[in-house]
């Protein structure tokens, strides 16, 4: 016990303890935080449909329907109807044959990823000898190297070899590829990197893919509702949604409240629904959070004008920062923003003075990425105005060149 208290004083007098603020109020662009108005620029909540009337109408009918829990898991008493449609919802949106949804994203990357990868560990032994012919070979996982960390935790708890590649590096990844020729192999990306902003090669990937007969699994967590002409999501921003075998996701990104899912051809669910470790032994995600689900998935496909216009916010934000002070890297047009600062003690500094100025957005440092690569990561909604778009650029150009 010494030992971990020592561990703590060690992170609070370092400075890496990050401090953790408590919201008074709901997710949008105005905040309320220590009994202050702040213009917060730091939530996954792009189309800002956590408030919109219509989900939250939804997600309130339901829970007087059916009250706050679903009362098991999948695989026992927790299936509800809602669930049911939320997972056709999804299925249509992604033009896939089918979806299954969990209570959070970090289980559906568990789900999917240990399932393909050791798709014996879940099925019963005299099965599992039966199949052992056609799955004797070993399996090799390969990995971006700044894919999320429910992925990697995923890939452990798999078993399997993973083979790290250089981040969107493809002569590397075909490097790796060719040197496991007999192995079965799984290529896991994210679609839009959660730190960076910056969208994967999926088109150079499913060539690799095709000549390495490689399987693939995006997580799209960032990209589902986002790219994509009807916001399908990375692989219909690349016309490439037949083919990628596996895409994962999360709900409390641009659907704006909890849970995850997976999408892919009915063959692949239906084995993932009696195999999959958190479908059967979490309990499923309340009935009221699935309904408000749904009815978001629904606005989304009919109200495009709620993209449009996070897109011109970001678009309006990259003009700005034109000849301005700020550490961009290469921009993406995707509403995650990078404010690369690099030490981690001005990248604390920089936060605080934002926070007494108005702004919420808490620095970004190890463990969350590597030493040395500290950050803002700003990120944009539909819902804030170019004035307050403004605001920020000019306050960060000035705290840039203090």
């Amino acid at each position: 016990m010494n030992t971990l208290n020592d561990l703590l004083l060690f992170i609070e007098e370092t400075g890496l303890y990050p401090e953790i603020r408590s919201l008074s109020s709901s997710q949008k662009p105005l905040v309320q935080i220590d009994n202050r108005e702040l213009m917060m620029f730091c939530s996954n909540n792009y189309l800002n449909l956590a408030t919109h009337p219509e989900v939250m109408k939804a997600a309130s009918e339901a829970l007087n329907e059916f009250g706050t829990g679903s009362g098991g898991s999948r695989l026992v008493s927790g299936t509800n109807d809602i669930h049911l449609q939320l997972e056709r919802d999804l299925s249509a949106l992604k033009g896939t044959e089918d979806s299954l949804v969990f209570s959070s994203g970090y289980l559906a990357n568990i789900a999917a990823i240990t399932v393909i990868a050791s798709p014996l560990a879940g099925v019963p032994k005299e099965m599992a000898r039966m199949l052992l012919k056609y799955f004797n070979k070993e399996t090799v996982v390969f990995s971006d190297e700044l894919n999320h960390a429910s992925i990697i935790d995923a890939c452990k708890i798999a078993g399997a070899k993973c083979l790290i590649y250089n981040h969107t590096d493809m002569d590397d990844l075909s490097k790796k590829l060719k040197q496991h020729t007999d192995a079965r192999k799984i290529i896991i990306t994210d679609g839009v990197f959660s730190m960076d902003g910056d969208i994967a090669p999926l088109p150079d990937i499913v060539q690799l893919a095709r000549e390495h007969e490689a399987f693939i699994i995006v997580d799209d967590a960032h990209g589902t509702g986002i790219l994509g002409e009807n916001g399908g999501g990375t692989a219909e921003y690349f016309n490439l949604q037949k083919e990628i075998d596996l895409e994962v996701g999360t709900l409390n990104k641009v659907f704006g409240a909890v849970g995850g899912f997976i999408s892919g051809s009915k063959s692949i669910c239906k084995l993932l629904r009696v195999t999959s470790r958190p479908y059967i032994f979490s309990a499923a995600m309340p009935p009221s959070v699935a309904a408000g689900l749904s009815q978001a998935v629904r606005v989304l496909q009919r109200d495009s004008s709620l993209r449009h216009q996070l897109f011109s916010n970001i678009d309006y934000f990259h003009e700005l920062t034109i000849g301005t002070s700020i550490p961009l890297n290469k921009t993406f047009r995707t509403p995650i923003i990078p404010v690369m600062i690099g030490d981690e003690m001005k990248t604390i500094k920089i936060s605080k003075q934002l926070y007494e100025k108005g702004f919420f957005i808490p620095d970004i440092r190890w463990p969350a990425v590597p030493k040395g690569k500290a950050r803002l990561r700003v990120t944009l909604m539909c819902e804030h105005t170019k004035a307050q778009i403004k605001l920020l650029v000019e306050t960060l150009d000035q705290l840039c060149k203090d």
